[in-house]
């Protein structure tokens, strides 16, 4: 009787263990997007300027606003428990994870019963994700990292962008024409670059990451 008794306990704990994780809400998600991916005029046109406001998609980016969707499709509502980290992808990996990333995490630890964040990051962003995570700033803040063709191994793509200037022809149409157009202000406009090669050596360092 009294084994009966203690396994009637046991199973009213472990159920109540159960239900409570059931009920748990889930950790908060973090959406980090690959090279190119994350657009902000008035930082891109620029030489200098540095913010981590009125960051968006690039336009026409529909693959990370349908991965948006997705979540939001499964209950998530962005910026209370669905964020994206948009990020200076120019800048080395390092900055990035530092200046941007870590403040997203914040805002989403503030909505995380676990005190943990998820993090989905695709190509460039996984790299980011890794900078953070392998760093001695790193605070055991994230439960799952889930990485989408992130170049752990560096990328050849990366090569011929880095030591001749060229935008790889198996990038997408949209983002090609972006970085060519991008590359082209900012060789012609400002006149401190020569060509592709100069360019990206001074304001894109963070290709020379993706080797």
């Amino acid at each position: 009787k009294g084994l009966t008794i203690a396994v009637l306990i046991g199973l009213l704990i472990v159920g109540s263990i159960s239900l409570n994780a059931q009920e748990a809400e889930p950790d908060p998600v973090i959406i980090i997007p690959g090279i190119v991916g994350s657009w902000n005029w008035g930082v891109m046109l620029s030489n200098t300027a540095t913010s981590t406001e009125g960051w968006n998609f690039l336009p026409g980016g529909h693959d990370y606003e349908n991965l948006v969707k997705s979540f939001e499709d499964k209950g998530y509502v962005r910026d209370q428990n669905l964020f994206v980290a948009f990020y200076d992808w120019r800048k080395d990996n390092v900055n990035s994870a530092i200046t941007y990333l870590v403040p997203i995490i914040d805002k989403a630890l503030a909505n995380s019963e676990s005190g943990k964040v998820d993090i989905v990051a695709h190509s460039m962003g996984g790299i980011v994700a890794r900078y953070y995570i392998q760093s001695d700033i790193y605070r055991d803040d994230v439960d799952q990292l889930i990485l989408l063709g992130t170049p752990n191994f560096g990328s050849s793509d990366a090569y011929s962008l880095w030591e001749g200037g060229l935008v790889p022809e198996n990038w997408q149409t949209i983002q090609r024409a972006f970085i060519n157009t991008y590359l082209w202000y900012m060789t012609m406009a400002t006149g401190q670059t020569e060509d592709n090669y100069d360019t990206i050596h001074q304001h894109v360092p963070s290709i020379q990451d993706l080797l």
